[in-house]
């Protein structure tokens, strides 16, 4: 065969080959992994943390309330500012979900009498792991409406209608669902109130959750072990308290209760866990849970009436009642204090709202109180 002719055929076929080529759709590259910024399995506002299967969310509010009280206790005006700081994060792991939440709070008051007082400190520290949750978080056992016998809506710790409590305290809980129930067993940091505030072992509490329809039922036992005053031994006191909600569309009511022996924080009346923020002093001056063998005994009852409107239900109006009884173990007495709240809060703009509230209290100590109060959330 002619050499000449085999190569001039070879590079025919050569550039015939990549013209041909050249005439087909030219493969393109895949595209770049887009960036993931949502994390829809945990909620709005949720984004991946660089280089991490887990997912983070910040948000807070900043509000302002002036409140203005008129009572036996003490009479005057106070103002109030308060920033709230929330990093909260979420992921999956071998063994179920993990989540965590860090609250830091800083606010500032002045007063008639006094001048102004600013605070930093940390709300809460937890973390979840499936049904396991251990940290610093509010005492479970504050179930909204019993822990300090009353509902102050906007300004008192039991903010926007959540238990977000004074009684922060170190932890840790296990909740198991049994169908439409719950139950819930934890340890505390013992919450204490009063002049002896001590205890020598944590609050074991447990927690039956029942939801059925537009039901709800709370009922909680807590084993406190409060700390004599006069002879320092250790006693045995309780607290039995309950809720109960029904909720049909925008509207709800609920009734709760509570009575305790030797652990008066859970159903007292002081200036240590109400919104009145001191107008009633401390009630009474001197009390302990345990002095000299007596314990002192709390009981105290009450209703709310609440309804959602607006775009959302974000608007609310809602009332509450009822009465707190208090027998101190160091006067013996028995005090009787009726109270009665009226709230609201109404969006003026997307995550802006104004929140007016007025407060009465009557029996052993009387009060009135007014608050008017703005609040941005982010």
């Amino acid at each position: 065969m002619n050499f000449k002719f085999v190569t001039l055929a070879s590079a025919a076929v050569l550039v015939a080959g990549t013209a041909f080529a050249a005439d087909l759709p030219a493969k393109k590259a895949a595209p770049a992994a887009a960036a993931k910024t949502g994390c829809p399995a945990f909620g709005a506002g949720y984004f991946q943390i660089p280089g991490s299967d887990d997912c983070i969310k910040f948000s807070g509010y900043v509000m302002e309330n002036t409140g203005w009280v008129n009572g036996s206790g003490t009479t005057g005006y106070n103002m109030l500012g308060r920033a709230e700081f929330n990093v909260a994060t979420a992921g999956n792991t071998e063994l179920g979900s993990l989540t965590s939440l860090f609250r830091l709070r800083a606010q500032a008051i002045q007063g008639s009498t006094a001048a102004i007082a600013t605070t930093y400190y940390l709300r809460r520290a937890y973390g979840q792991l499936g049904n396991f949750k251990f940290g610093l978080d509010d005492s479970h056992e504050d179930i909204w409406g019993v822990t300090g016998a009353g509902l102050v809506e906007n300004f008192g710790e039991n903010y926007s209608g959540t238990s977000d409590s004074t009684s922060k305290t170190p932890g840790m809980w296990y909740t198991q669902a049994f169908g439409p129930a719950s139950l819930e067993v934890g340890a505390e940091g013992a919450v204490t109130d009063g002049k002896a505030g001590f205890s020598n072992r944590p609050d074991l509490a447990a927690k039956l959750t029942f939801s059925g329809g537009p039901a709800k039922v709370i009922v909680s036992a807590v084993s406190h072990a409060p700390v004599d005053y006069a002879t320092g031994s250790a006693g045995n006191g309780y607290a039995l308290l309950g809720n109960a909600i029904v909720t049909a569309g925008d509207f709800s009511a609920s009734v709760y209760g509570g009575a305790s022996q030797g652990a008066m924080y859970f159903t007292s009346y002081t200036s240590a866990n109400s919104a009145f923020n001191g107008a009633q002093g401390t009630i009474p001056s001197a009390y302990a849970d345990m002095n000299n063998g007596t314990y002192s005994k709390g009981f105290n009852y009450g209703s709310e009436l609440k309804m959602a409107f607006g775009p959302d239900s974000v608007n609310y109006l809602a009332a509450d009642a009822g009465q707190a009884q208090v027998s101190d173990s160091i006067t013996t007495g028995q005090l009787t204090y009726n109270y009665a709240d009226v709230s609201a809060q109404y969006a003026l703009a997307k995550n802006m709202y104004v929140l007016p509230e007025i407060a009465v209290v009557s029996g052993a100590q009387t009060a009135t109180a007014f608050w008017l109060g703005f609040r941005r959330d982010y």
